[in-house]
C-alpha cells in the first residue's frame, strides 16, 4: 500500500442518500437506483441499502423488473432476476413462469429467470404453478 495513503480522508461508509433514504423511492428513483445495478455503478453498502430501498416499493418495482425480465438484453435481464430474487417479489413466479414458457427466448435467458424462482419453488403455490 502507497505509504502517503491516509485511510481517515475516506468514508467507507458513506452510502449515497438515493440508496439509504429511509423513505419510499419516487418512480424516478427507483428508475435511477435500477440504473446503478444495471451499470454495477454501485459499492456493497450501497447495494444492500438499495435492496432494501426498493423492497419498499415492490407493487411499483415489479412492473419494470419484469419488463427488464423480458427483454433480449442480457445486462437488463441478468440485472432484473437478481433484483427480483433480492428483493422477494413473490407475485413476479407467475409472470416468470409465462416468460420461461416462450419460445423465443435463448436457454441463457431461461436460466437466468429460473435464478429469482428458485426461493418460490418449495412453496405449494409454486409447485403448483410450475407443473402445470
Amino acid at each position: 500500500m502507497d505509504s502517503n495513503f491516509d485511510p481517515d480522508l475516506f468514508d467507507f461508509d458513506y452510502v449515497d442518500p438515493l440508496f439509504s433514504s429511509p423513505r419510499r423511492p419516487t418512480d424516478a428513483e427507483i428508475e435511477e437506483i435500477i440504473e446503478c445495478f444495471v451499470n454495477q455503478d454501485l459499492s456493497m453498502a450501497e447495494a444492500e441499502a438499495a435492496y432494501e430501498r426498493l423492497s419498499k416499493a415492490k407493487k411499483r418495482v415489479m412492473p419494470r423488473l419484469l419488463e427488464m425480465a423480458a427483454s433480449p438484453d442480457p445486462k437488463l435481464y441478468q440485472t432484473a432476476t437478481v433484483l427480483l430474487a433480492e428483493i422477494g417479489i413473490d407475485k413476479a413466479a407467475e409472470p416468470l413462469h409465462q416468460l420461461l414458457e416462450d419460445p423465443a427466448l435463448e436457454d441463457e435467458h431461461k436460466m437466468s429467470i429460473l435464478r429469482p424462482c428458485k426461493p418460490w419453488a418449495a412453496s405449494p403455490k409454486a409447485r403448483t404453478l410450475w407443473s402445470t
